[in-house]
């Protein structure tokens, strides 16, 4: 026979849930009025994590561009996307990105490309731009023939392209990393 449990304090659920993972004050308290807490006593919660610090979104913010950009692979504007979503606001976000950038918060104190992660990133996933591509223009015979092997470049370069922007890259550097590689 199971022993019932005794439902956790909203205090004591946070606790809990930030033991796994991040989150924002406006994420954090979204999943506790989820799990049906009365109002007032998430508030309460939410002021006791903030004043003991448990609650930052500016280190969440942080962290979250630090993982997403260097673990995940994401561009700068799909970590916005996210942190937006997740109700950070919009100067934390501001704040962050330009701490990651510069490297101010790092311990090595190294700076962040977008666009040289962009090129790796494609480099990595494709290699580099097929060659064989422009051959078979140039040894095309007739116009049907150039037209077709014109339009399989453009294919693999649109995918290319459509790639990094997807993973939140902007429209400039898809296309200098295509370049690029």
């Amino acid at each position: 026979m199971r022993k019932k449990r005794t439902k956790l304090s909203a205090y004591d659920k946070s606790i809990q849930l930030l033991a796994r993972r991040g989150y924002a004050v406006k994420e954090l308290t979204e999943a506790l009025l989820k799990k049906e807490y009365p109002a007032e006593e998430v508030l309460e919660a939410i002021n006791l994590l903030l004043e003991h610090r448990y609650l930052n979104d500016e280190s969440f913010a942080y962290e979250r561009i630090r993982s997403r950009a260097l673990l995940s692979k994401w561009g700068k504007r799909r970590i916005q996307t996210e942190l937006k979503n997740k109700g950070v606001d919009e100067a934390i976000i501001h704040k962050a990105f330009n701490q990651f950038e510069e490297g101010t918060e790092e311990r090595l104190g190294e700076t962040h490309d977008w666009q040289q992660e962009a090129t790796d990133l494609l480099l990595r996933k494709y290699g580099a731009f097929p060659n064989t591509l422009y051959e078979k223009v140039n040894n095309a015979n007739g116009w049907e023939e150039k037209q077709d092997a014109l339009k399989s470049i453009h294919k693999e370069k649109s995918k290319r392209i459509n790639f990094l922007l997807r993973r939140g890259f902007s429209n400039e550097q898809a296309i200098k990393a295509l370049e690029q590689a």
